[in-house]
Formats: C-alpha cells, structure tokens, sequence
C-alpha cells in the first residue's frame, strides 16, 4: 500500500499555504489542530497528536512548523511509530537560557533520526546549524516563500523609514538609531510588550503602533520608502517582512546575518553590521536615492526565481519523492 502524505498546519485559522495543496503533484491531506484550543502551545501539540493517529505507518508528515516535525519526530521515536517526517525550514534560537539548550537537545536527537528530514532557509544558515549543534545533517535548501497575496497597490508614499515585526529585532538598537537620526522619519510597528521598555513614542520623529492586523501593518509597510530591519540573531528572522517589501519593490537595509547574505548580497540590498552611525549615514543616503530602486528590483526578481511559491512546491514535491523512492520506514 503506498504510503499517504499529510500536511500539518501548525494554527486551526493558518491558510496561508492554501497554496501548497493547489500547486502540489502529490495528494496531500491537510491537519489542522483541534478547533477547540485557543492558545497557541496547545494547537502546536494536539496537532502533532492528531496526524500521529490519523497517519500510518509509512506515511509521510509535512510540518510546516519546525518544532512540531520535532516534537512528531521525538514521538515516533519514544512510541516506535514508522513514519517519515519532513521538516520545513529549521529553525533554532541562538539565546544561552535553559529553555533553549533543552530545545538545542530536542533538535539534535530530531537530526540524528533516519526518518527526520529538514530543509533549511539558506545554504550558510544550514552550516551555522550544524556547527551550533555539533551535527552533520544534510539539509536541503527550501528558500521561504513569497506569496503572491503580498503584492499591494502603493498609495501616499512617504520618505519614511519602516521597522516592523516580532521576533529577532534589535529593538533596542532601532531606539538608539531613531534617537540618534532626528531628521529621518520612523514608522514603527512593535509588540505592546516591547514598546512597555522603549516607549517609541517619546520620539518625536518615531511613529509608533503596536499589535496592529496584517492590514494595518502592510499599509504602513508600502507607504514608506525603505525597509529597516535590525536583527539580534543569526537565525532567520523577517524573512516574511523582506519578502513583503518584495513583492512591493521596497528597498530593504538589514543586519547582515548568515541569512540576510544569502538573500540580500550582489546588490540586492544593503547589509550592515548593528552600528548605529553606519546605519545613520546609510539611512541618510538612502531614503531619497533612486539607485536603491535598483537594489529592490534585484531582490524582487531574486525572489521571483528562488522564493515563489511554485518553486517552494517544486522543491518540497522534490523531498516527498525522494522518500518514496528511498523511505527509511520499511
């Protein structure tokens, strides 16, 4: 009996891979969690719980998420449950606390497993991994995805600076740039949490909101003239902002990380180190130039090649095949 392929959904209200289904060659079900579990934590595990029972042995699992291919994988190994698990885009935090070296542990058992098979953003990032976790994995390289849903007609276009997002900014070196570049104009959209410790809006040049919808946010985002992304860690983080500022051919200055390089070298965008006098004499140069107009076609037509959502279904029907032809559950 050939073995079924399931794609697990990490959130109950996520169809943000609709696409995957519609584009794929391969009959993919879709697992959503539980509808009865609002938080988040909770969608996450009775998820994996769900397409553990629903699966066979043999049958192939996608996780869009990485900690739950991790958390199946660690199941299936603990319950000698025959199934193989592919992993979409490892993701692992670089912070010293206990909570993440347990998480370290988790993913290193996860990559020593035959039947566990992840991808990764970027080559560089897949190397960086491997060298934080003392692992030799074979990654494949799926790059993360633009989705067409991100274009947006441009309207009232300021020569603003944009900053946005959750996870992996340098929040604290943005305030010190804004302070520090009076004469630039800021559009900042920040977590309530964070702006609670850096209170954005005592900046008189700083446009502060927090915890506003996708809506509101892509508004802000294609309004402004440039992209700013600080980042605290090499892991990939803002990739879903970048290709937003993509799709919208907004030029984009960000931290050069093992990820950014790869996304943003060759003159597809402006990489720098968190120096906030370089970044100053950057933002300065850069908000009227027309040069950097070139800059977010390059990085638009990079993504159209290696980012869009038929080649993220043609690289991840690629992993699905190769486990039909070489499964390790036999």
């Amino acid at each position: 009996m050939d073995p079924r392929i399931f794609l697990l959904i990490d959130k109950h209200d996520n169809f943000s891979y609709s696409f995957i289904k519609r584009l794929t060659r391969w009959p993919l079900k879709e697992v959503y969690p539980p509808i009865s579990f609002n938080q988040i934590k909770l969608q996450w595990f009775t998820g994996v719980i769900k397409v553990l029972h629903l699966s066979r042995r043999g049958d192939v699992i996608v996780c869009l998420f990485d900690f739950q291919a991790v958390f199946a994988a660690v199941l299936c190994a603990l319950f000698c449950l025959k199934r193989e698990i592919i992993c979409v885009n490892l993701l692992l935090d670089q912070n010293a606390g206990i909570k993440n070296r347990m998480v370290s542990k988790m993913y290193r058992k996860a990559l020593s497993f035959p039947f566990f098979h992840a991808s990764v953003t970027s080559v560089a990032y897949g190397e960086w991994l491997n060298q934080k976790l003392g692992t030799s994995a074979d990654f494949t390289l799926l790059r993360d995805v633009m989705l067409q849903s991100y274009e947006m007609e441009r309207k009232d276009i300021r020569p603003n600076v944009f900053c946005g997002g959750r996870n992996g900014r340098d929040w604290k070196f943005l305030y010190e740039l804004a302070a520090d570049a009076p004469e630039i104009n800021f559009s900042i959209i920040v977590p309530t949490a964070v702006n609670t410790v850096y209170h954005f809006e005592k900046l008189q040049n700083v446009t502060c909101m927090t915890d506003v919808g996708n809506d509101v946010f892509m508004k802000e985002l294609c309004r402004s003239s440039i992209l700013c992304m600080p980042l605290s860690k090499q892991a990939p983080a803002g990739l879903i902002v970048m290709f937003q500022a993509a799709a919208n051919r907004i030029p984009i200055i960000a931290t050069s990380t093992v990820t950014t390089r790869e996304y943003l070298s060759d003159g597809r965008g402006i990489l720098l180190g968190n120096d906030v006098s370089a970044w100053h004499t950057a933002l300065s140069a850069a908000v009227n130039a027309r040069e950097l107009q070139q800059m977010a076609d390059r990085f638009y037509a990079f993504c159209v090649s290696q980012c869009s959502e038929e080649v993220f279904v043609l690289t991840l029907d690629k992993m699905i095949a190769e486990l039909y032809e070489n499964p390790s559950c036999k």
